[in-house]
């Protein structure tokens, strides 16, 4: 049995040991403010950081949790809200300024290690008693393989942080269904900080109430509680479901149309002969996107974890329900359909196990059972033989798991036999457990959980606080003066974009109107729209990249451009110079509310194939019912293949590499006829390895994950014969279009005037709240708005409220009759109302059972 020890010293001693753990492994790499490095890679470097910064505005600016014009062309923020903004750490972020935000996030990871190793420590004490020897498995709680890996996911630590507190508080009401307060409270918590993390919390929940209740049945049956604590454990989960409500179901509603990823196929996630080596230290080695579940907790724990299912101090039916549980859950990482299950009924883009912590938490949770109460004649065969396997396993696997490091071999090597011959000096002397053993057990597992968190990091390219403080400086200087000059102007809401990015979310983290964004809760037709209009669509984001035509980015309202060249490909006016940033404008640019013909109500964006150039003349004479011939199409006069054999079917062309060590090429010689502005457009069934020339000019390349949209390829003279050219650097290459066009830019400047000339004008007064006027003529009765469509939105017009419809497919309009007329719009997200009236009413029951209870007892 290990000591007691006072249980302030126990709480304070659990928070303060991963927190100074984790500070040793920031100071190993150089993380600020030991050096340049920060935490910020992945997702928190491509995602999180921007999400916080446009938070920021949100709590401190004229934002709102309701809607966002920095999604894309605009979106809902329900959805986004609670699976990104809702988790508790995130308050600590406000109190930093953007450009301090990447530490911020690593006083979060420190913050975060601390509570979960204290969360689980109350679990611990209060199971098991404030012995000091619980300490090693609070720790390994707090330095879990699955919390060193996925350290990106801050919108998880919240629930992260709660568990331990959840299952403590379902124990409780397992002993006494009328004490659940503490589940019903964490349960209700862990829903709201994050919808997706706390399903998969509910079902651990389900199943480890069924473990516990065969567990006690007999006693439950004999005392007759089996029927008041299931019904307990039902209505307070569901009373907790429900109350989350006023979040949920706007949330649900608004991520209808999100992008689908089903995949329940019924096939394994991974090879069964490697899944032991994620139980020893260094079992990462670099792969959050399709690796193995991360269950390392420690290889101390390991051996008391498997001594438990020797203790004849516990029942057999006691350690075969766990057993069961714990095979049940790595069946379920095992097997794709039911990992996809825990995952929603959608494949997870990256981190494929986001609840494996469940399985460590077991393991530590029963690990612990095993030190307070071990069966001292039952541990020296067990450890040595798992001593042996475990060793053995590491000597026959080397090399094919875990750490490539000889120096993460070695040390599990050592790891593994210090620990055995420790737990086995306690029957030799003929102690239980003694003090000495304890802690050269809980040195063991501090070398242990921080070279195998140290181990983590090394695979993470962690981003420098310098570059990125140098970024924000450099961008949002510009954009700043962009904001005044609109202001100055009194240009009312316009779109800014860049030909440059740091991440896809810049127009979050700058907090301006763009056509860019990336996150798991955007919806998939808004992304095909845009990707149908020539822009980057990956199937999961869009980017507006290099540039596009001047047509369309009127169209949008987006009246400014950065550059990281001193010119733009569509002549914009210099505004302000600055090296590597220079801002432009675009003084053609529509407002985002204009006027347009009814018949751009009848575009199908899906009815022009692949031909974004086809659907933007579309688009133009959408707009005032003419021809305005804006892009023509330019004459290939001859298609050239170097070490390339063409093949073609009904769909495609197929480019094969006659020599596969050589290059190979296609060139399209295109004779120059008009001093415009010449683009293209190159379409193919899939992602490839290729780059795009111009003439002898590498461009970059094209066909790839960031770069597959409309091209500009310069200016040329009337005459001149230019050479475009694909690389093709795999033995193949497929293509089912090649577009070339040229915008006649006084054509584009000429229809943008024309509809320009109806005066309109829309401020934004918060996010989710606009007004403004316009200008109505006999000629173009449809008002248009280049936001999405979404029936959440109320238009009123001249104080009266009027249905909105669809136009082009996408974009919101409405009717009005001639004349100027005031326009005034507000955000309302589907389903609000009906969520705060379910969350209104299980508030007035539970604060009605509350009372009764309280009365009963008097």
């Amino acid at each position: 049995m290990t000591k007691k020890i006072d249980k302030r010293l126990l709480y304070v001693s659990s928070f303060l040991i991963p927190v100074f753990l984790y500070t040793i492994i920031f100071a190993l790499h150089g993380i600020y403010p030991f050096g340049d490095n920060t935490v910020m890679t992945g997702d928190m470097q491509y995602q999180f950081i921007d999400y916080l910064s446009y938070l920021k505005t949100i709590v401190f600016g004229n934002n709102d949790f309701l809607y966002s014009f920095s999604k894309n062309m605009g979106g809902g923020m329900s959805g986004f809200t609670a699976y990104y903004y809702l988790s508790p750490v995130n308050l600590i972020t406000l109190l930093f300024p953007s450009k301090w935000l990447p530490v911020a996030e690593g006083l979060v990871i420190l913050i975060t290690a601390g509570m979960m190793s204290l969360t689980f420590m109350i679990l611990l004490d209060n199971e098991y008693g404030d012995y000091a020897g619980l300490l090693i498995f609070s720790t390994g709680y707090g330095m879990t393989g699955f919390f060193a890996t996925y350290f990106q996911l801050t919108i998880y630590f919240g629930n992260l942080i709660l568990f331990p507190l959840i299952i403590l508080g379902l124990l409780n009401l397992i002993k006494n269904p009328k004490n659940n307060k503490l589940y019903f409270v964490t349960l209700f918590l862990a829903i709201l900080f994050n919808y997706y993390s706390g399903f998969m919390i509910c079902i651990f929940c389900t199943l480890f109430f069924i473990s516990r209740c065969l567990i006690e049945k007999e006693t439950l049956f004999a005392e007759k509680r089996i029927l008041p604590v299931t019904c307990s454990f039902i209505l307070t989960s569901a009373a907790a479901g429900l109350l989350t409500s006023f979040s949920l179901v706007p949330a649900v509603l608004s991520l209808s149309g999100e992008k689908n990823n089903l995949a329940v196929g019924f096939f394994r996630t991974f090879s069964i002969s490697q899944f032991p080596g994620q139980f020893l230290s260094g079992s990462f080695i670099g792969n959050v996107s399709t690796g193995l579940p991360n269950v390392y907790c420690g290889e101390a724990v390991l051996l008391l974890f498997v001594l438990y299912f020797f203790n004849k101090r516990y029942s057999k039916r006691e350690r075969l329900v766990y057993a069961v549980l714990f095979l049940f859950l790595i069946v379920n990482m095992y097997i794709n359909t039911l990992n996809v299950i825990w995952h929603g009924l959608n494949q997870p883009i990256g981190f494929p196990f986001r609840y494996s912590y469940m399985l460590s938490f077991l393991m530590l949770f029963l690990g612990a059972k095993e030190l307070v109460n071990p069966d001292k004649e039952r541990i020296l065969l067990p450890v040595f033989i798992m001593t042996m396997l475990i060793e053995g396993y590491l000597i026959l696997m080397h090399g094919k798991i875990g750490s490539a490091s000889s120096h993460i071999f070695y040390l599990n090597i050592l790891i593994v036999f210090f620990c055995g011959v420790s737990l086995m000096s306690s029957v030799l002397i003929k102690f239980k457990y003694f003090m000495p053993v304890i802690c050269a057990i809980a040195v063991i597992q501090v070398v242990d959980l921080t070279s195998n968190a140290w181990s983590v990091f090394n695979y993470f390219n962690l981003a420098s606080i310098t570059v990125y403080q140098n970024y924000l400086e450099k961008t949002g200087s510009q954009i700043e003066i962009a904001k005044e000059t609109a202001t100055e102007e009194n240009i009312g809401m316009f779109r800014l974009e860049k030909y440059y990015r740091r991440t896809n979310n810049d127009a979050m983290q700058f907090d301006y109107a763009g056509l860019s964004h990336f996150s798991s809760s955007e919806k998939k037709d808004k992304i095909n729209f845009i990707g149908k209009l020539g822009f980057r669509n990956n199937g999961n984001w869009t980017f507006y990249n290099e540039a596009t035509t001047k047509f369309i980015d009127s169209f949008f309202g987006i009246r400014y451009i950065l550059s990281q060249h001193d010119f733009t490909y569509n002549h914009y006016d210099l505004v302000k110079a600055k090296k590597s940033c220079y801002l432009f404008e675009n003084k053609e640019a529509l407002p985002i509310v204009f006027t347009a013909k009814d018949q751009l109500t009848d575009i199908n964006y899906n009815g022009y194939g692949n031909d974004p150039f086809a659907l933007q003349e579309a688009f133009a004479t959408g707009l005032n019912g003419k021809e305005n011939d804006i892009f023509h199409q330019a004459k290939v006069i001859g298609v050239e293949l170097d070490n390339l054999r063409e093949n073609e079917n009904e769909t495609e062309k197929i480019y094969k590499k006659i020599d596969n060590n050589k290059d190979g090429w296609i060139t399209w010689n295109l004779k120059i006829t008009e001093k415009m502005n010449l683009f293209g457009y190159f379409d193919a069934p899939e992602t490839q390895n290729a780059e795009l020339f111009i003439d002898e000019t590498d461009t970059g390349d094209y066909f790839s994950t960031y770069r597959w949209n409309i091209v500009s390829l310069d200016d040329h003279e009337p005459g001149e014969t230019v050479r475009i050219r694909i690389k093709v650097k795999d033995n193949s290459l497929k293509l089912t279009n090649v577009l070339f066009y040229y915008e006649e830019l006084d054509h584009t400047d000429k229809l943008m005037n024309e509809i320009k000339a109806d005066y309109s004008y829309i401020e934004k007064i918060t996010s989710s709240h606009l007004k403004g006027e316009v200008t109505v003529s006999e000629e173009r009765p449809l008002v248009v708005m280049s936001l999405p469509y979404d029936p959440a939105w109320q238009v009123k017009v001249d104080n009266k409220k009027i249905e909105i419809n669809r136009a082009a497919g996408m974009l919101l309009s409405f009717n009005a009759d001639e004349g100027r007329h005031s326009i005034e719009m507000r955000y309302i997200p589907k389903g609000r109302f009906a969520g705060n009236t379910i969350s209104l009413v299980v508030s007035l029951l539970v604060i009605y059972y509350i009372l009764w209870s309280r009365k009963k007892i008097k």
